[in-house]
């Protein structure tokens, strides 16, 4: 048996992931949030099907787990409602459960049209006809932030790099810049969790060729760590960078965030600063170093070589070297 977030043991359950054209001619956001409220209405904590739905360029993706019969009655539903029409199935298994809410819901924007997604829905179709066997956390990783067509049309980034920035407002004109500077395209991203009439969380990615290899960075605010369906798509997660603002007491809470969200990931990514406040670097070094287990060191990236550093580009000669120093080490 596998583990989910918190520790507890997961069960073996029936699984199935499947897609389907969107007829949703209003705001599809809007429909996907009256969805999880009927849902979270009629589920609770006993529920026979857990569930995770997306909208991706024109399709929807839904991702089900529970008890066989009822996941399939919840199949036949789907492709009988007139919202979505020409149901794929892309997965059926029974495994262990991953999902932990009746219902999740995300939206995707930017990643081109219906046509080119639904040559990947096609392709994985075409492979699970094969016997090609994907888990459905995989699967929904990258339908839900697919790389862009010159990664190939299943491929996942080389590398994931997250930014999280201890203030309100993540810094998306940084990642802007990056895209413009790149040739990338911005991906948005809305995420929605599993709690009646909640408000969704933001989020945005560009994938940057450099090197042979794709490169994803991810811009998240602090608020979206602790949703789950935003785990799902961090469980490959290279990197994590800590924008650590000039504020102590924001960096701190930050850390608490990024804790509890390295207790729900599979494996630890590399942990990164970015400050200019060395009293704000210090407070955060101890306060990683007291809530996070098997961290043994931090990387303190520079300003200045922010850009390179996230592009995995070598420093020029004479630029200041990245510090890598335990954290909560005392400061002169």
């Amino acid at each position: 048996m596998t583990k989910i977030a918190g520790g507890e043991a997961a069960a073996d359950v029936s699984r199935a992931i499947c897609a389907s054209v969107s007829q949703v001619r209003g705001s599809v956001m809007d429909e996907l949030f009256q969805l999880r409220n009927r849902a979270c209405a009629a589920g609770g904590p006993e529920a026979r099907v857990r569930g995770a739905l997306m909208h991706v360029s024109g399709w929807f993706v839904l991702w089900l787990e529970g008890e066989h019969e009822a996941v399939e009655a919840t199949l036949q539903r789907a492709a009988g409602d007139p919202r979505n029409a020409h149901q794929k199935i892309l997965h059926r298994s029974r495994g262990p459960a991953t999902l932990a809410e009746a219902l999740t819901v995300a939206a995707t924007q930017g990643v081109g049209g219906p046509a080119a997604f639904g040559r990947r829905i096609f392709e994985l179709k075409a492979q699970h006809m094969q016997g090609i066997h994907h888990e459905p956390a995989q699967l929904w990783q990258r339908l839900s932030a697919p790389c862009l067509p010159m990664a190939g049309a299943l491929a996942s980034p080389d590398h994931h790099t997250v930014l999280v920035s201890a203030e309100d407002n993540g810094p998306i004109d940084l990642l802007r810049k990056l895209a413009d500077r790149s040739g990338g395209t911005m991906v948005y991203q809305r995420f929605a969790g599993g709690r009646q009439n909640t408000a969704d969380v933001g989020a945005a990615y560009v994938d940057i060729a450099t090197g042979g290899q794709v490169r994803r960075i991810q811009l998240l605010s602090r608020r979206a760590l602790g949703f789950r369906i935003v785990h799902q798509s961090l469980a490959n997660l290279d990197a994590l960078l800590m924008l650590l603002g000039s504020r102590p007491s924001s960096a701190i809470e930050l850390a608490s965030s990024v804790a509890s969200l390295l207790d729900a990931l599979p494996s630890r990514p590399s942990i990164c600063l970015l400050t200019r406040n060395g009293e704000v670097d210090c407070s955060i070094g101890a306060a990683l170093h007291a809530r996070m287990r098997g961290v043994s060191e931090v990387t303190t990236v520079d300003e200045s070589q922010l850009a390179p550093w996230l592009l995995g580009v070598e420093p020029a000669p004479g630029t200041p070297a990245i510090a890598q120093r335990p954290p909560g080490l005392a400061c002169a």
